[in-house]
């Protein structure tokens, strides 16, 4: 399995930024080089987008339950009362992300359109999709870690 190209990471590791910073008012911040998606440690729930078009794969947050209840409390109090509403304000998040770094790359040669996205607990298993290119990008915040993870199975020559 590869690395990806730096150049189809920074939207996604940009969009990571701006959208914690404005929709939950968190400040994130990657604290590593990018590596290999066979670093992944699942956290406590995953957000995933996979995307199909000239090039398909997936989008993923990985959180710890702690975190991600923090990050969705900042973003609307009463979501953060159940574990329906973490999902839903997760899934918001993965989505507006994508969508962000999906206008970024649609730029130049990449053009793929998002799925719906998927909420993943660890007691359900995760379980990684097979792919030919990936990176992880673990993020720093004040109240813990997550990491940003993505995966593509062809791209464009």
């Amino acid at each position: 399995m590869g690395m990806l190209d730096p150049k189809f990471i920074e939207p996604f590791v940009k969009a990571t930024i701006d959208v914690m910073a404005a929709m939950a008012s968190v400040s994130a911040q990657p604290n590593d080089a990018a590596t290999d998606i066979s670093a992944y440690r699942g956290g406590d729930i995953v957000s995933l987008m996979p995307f199909t078009g000239n090039i398909n794969g997936f989008v993923m947050i990985s959180f710890p339950q702690a975190l991600a209840v923090h990050i969705v409390r900042s973003m609307f109090e009463e979501a953060a009362e159940s574990q329906e509403g973490v999902d839903d304000a997760l899934r918001e998040l993965i989505n507006t992300i994508s969508g962000q770094a999906q206008a970024t790359l649609a730029q130049g040669p990449y053009h793929f359109n998002m799925d719906l996205p998927h909420i993943s607990h660890q007691a359900d298993g995760h379980e990684l999709i097979n792919v030919s290119q990936s990176a992880c990008v673990p993020f720093d915040t004040d109240a813990g870690q997550f990491v940003l993870s993505i995966g593509l199975n062809a791209v464009p020559a």
